[in-house]
């Protein structure tokens, strides 16, 4: 993902077995489509503008990451247009997680059943997984990768979802 905006780079990489891209922005998406990678994830650390997302959902990325109900619908109601129904995954936070600067959007915790239920009504899209951003982080000082406190929210959250009859396929 650190070098999605150069195809060739990508090309090789799936050659050797990662065949498909995680495209943090629709930007980036766009390019490795147009160049015939595959898109894993797009949107993950910042959403698809309303107006792009006709041409992001054209690239068939197996999922599109969400952090609003409102998104959730513009893509299903997108995703209906063309024929589709758009897997999804939900960013989730809570209060204690780290959240770096602009990347502050997704779905608390504690709102998270009532607006998975929203969404659940969307026939244009299907929840198949949560996401949290950062999981793991390398301390320096210990000389190891630790846990954020991100992991214990997307774990409660997974359960959450689970409790509500999504069959979670990827937990991120």
């Amino acid at each position: 993902k650190q070098i999605g905006r150069n195809p060739e780079v990508a090309k090789l990489i799936s050659r050797v077995g990662i065949d498909k891209a995680v495209a943090v922005d629709p930007w980036e998406a766009l390019t490795l489509a147009k160049n015939g990678v595959k898109i894993g994830n797009v949107g993950h650390l910042v959403q698809i503008p309303s107006k792009m997302l006709r041409d992001v959902i054209k690239c068939n990325p197996e999922v599109i990451t969400v952090f609003t109900v409102e998104k959730a619908k513009e893509i299903s109601q997108e995703a209906k247009k063309q024929g589709k129904i758009q897997d999804i995954i939900l960013k989730v936070i809570d209060n204690k997680d780290l959240i770096y600067e602009g990347q502050t959007g997704g779905f608390k915790k504690g709102e998270l059943i009532d607006s998975a239920k929203k969404i659940m009504e969307y026939s244009g899209v299907r929840i198949v997984g949560v996401t949290t951003f950062p999981c793991l982080l390398y301390d320096s000082q210990e000389k190891k990768v630790v846990k954020t406190p991100n992991v214990g929210t997307l774990l409660d959250s997974a359960k959450l979802l689970e409790e509500l009859g999504i069959e979670l396929e990827q937990i991120n």
